[in-house]
């Protein structure tokens, strides 16, 4: 038994859109502390505005609005083929869906009951005007399936059911040094993912989704841009991390 831990990462599956995902290989992650294409332009937007994720993109502060927004990560945005990390020593598929954040690719194991802890690492990039925000997750066990499907199942908080889980605020972001989003999750019981490589071009289930949202928490965010913004970083530099309780590895993928 051990824990597991995943980093996040950002690269480019043979289009022109950079996505976010994690993925267990260390090695393949780029040095330092770097930009992704993965955030939300805030703007001027007022305190108790949300916005959820889009993958690959920074959300468009015209995107927020006032009050939680609903859950839509059943919607992905790219399937495509890649050779990524040590998973398999051929193809598989790469699921990005558009709110959320995927592990690279499916795992077979089963996860004790305990805390998940998930990290992000967050900063401004465009313009720093003091923004201030925090984000909101849901977690998903997640399946494409070999026919083109996508469906999912939301993972219970045991304290906090599957309402969404919110982060540590973060304020006056910079352009140079970055802040910390700290979300945990406790199961009650055993998590299985059944990851199992169908063939070349279809993986079925054993993905876990991250779905995010962020929400301006200070009214004087933006501090009078329209171009302030909150990115996600990534590398070897970064806290950007989820942390598993033990697992049993089922078959020797991980």
């Amino acid at each position: 038994m051990a824990i597991k831990t995943w980093y996040g990462d950002s690269k480019s599956f043979g289009g022109a859109t950079t996505y976010f995902f994690f993925t267990g290989d260390q090695g393949a992650l780029s040095g330092g502390s770097n930009y992704s294409n993965t955030g939300w332009n805030v703007g001027q937007n007022a305190a108790n505005n949300y916005a959820l994720l889009d993958n690959g993109s920074e959300v468009s502060r015209n995107s927020f609005s006032a009050g939680i927004r609903p859950s839509s990560t059943a919607t992905f945005v790219e399937t495509g083929q890649t050779i990524y990390g040590n998973a398999y020593n051929d193809n598989t598929v790469v699921v990005i869906p558009q709110s959320g954040i995927n592990l690279v690719y499916p795992y077979n194991a089963v996860f004790s009951a305990g805390t998940w802890t998930f990290s992000f690492d967050v900063q401004a990039d465009n313009t720093a005007r003091g923004q201030d925000g925090r984000m909101h997750m849901k977690l998903w066990k997640s399946v494409f399936n070999s026919n083109g499907t996508w469906s999912q199942t939301q993972i219970s908080d045991s304290t906090n059911g599957t309402n969404w889980i919110v982060s540590n605020t973060v304020t006056n972001l910079s352009t140079t040094v970055s802040q910390t989003c700290t979300m945990t999750l406790t199961t009650s019981a055993p998590l299985m993912l059944s990851g199992e490589k169908t063939n070349s071009t279809a993986a079925t289930g054993g993905y876990l989704t991250v779905e995010l949202q962020w929400q301006v928490t200070g009214a004087a965010s933006g501090g009078g841009s329209n171009n302030a913004d909150v990115v996600i970083m990534h590398g070897t530099g970064t806290n950007t991390t989820i942390t598993s309780p033990q697992y049993r590895r089922r078959v020797s993928v991980l």
